[in-house]
């Protein structure tokens, strides 16, 4: 196959087109990114969890819930709501705020218009203090070992 004119080759036209490359001599020369550094005053092993919802009904009480029953606990949980206008999930999110107020558990809600999951988790992200942070659905739960297990690999 003719790369059009002008075109580089790119790695993946020696993956796809130069099979006497082993992959084993590509893989060498991968390099993972960098990891970025911390923000400054970031307590090193801490964990914050940003959970999204848009109209999420009473599913958002149990996805952080779940994370409340998590073996490690987070040092904070960011609920990022994304617009939501219906009672059901607004008044969830009322009775999350009360209860994690009354039981000394880590909740802080961010509120924004609807700008979608990737702008509800840019928010999210942005306001994380953690060390390692972990996103989760509205409507997803966890079990009780995830962030346990994550944290140890």
């Amino acid at each position: 196959m003719d790369r059009p004119e002008g075109a580089s080759a790119q790695r993946s036209d020696r993956v796809d087109f130069d099979r006497r490359v082993p992959l084993s001599v590509l893989a060498q020369e991968d390099r993972p990114p960098p990891l970025p550094k911390p923000r400054p005053g970031t307590r090193k092993g801490t964990l914050s969890v940003v959970v999204t919802c848009y109209e999420m009904g009473s599913m958002i009480n149990e996805a952080v819930r779940s994370v409340w029953d998590a073996e490690r606990q987070p040092d904070e949980v960011l609920l990022v709501d994304d617009g939501s206008h219906g009672g059901e999930t607004l008044e969830n999110i009322r009775e999350l705020e009360r209860y994690a107020s009354k039981n000394n558990l880590p909740l802080k809600v961010i509120r924004q218009r609807n700008r979608g999951l990737s702008s509800a988790r840019n928010a999210g992200l942005e306001a994380a203090n953690g060390e390692f942070i972990s996103f989760l659905d509205g409507d997803d739960i966890i079990e009780p070992q995830f962030y346990q297990i994550g944290l140890r690999i």
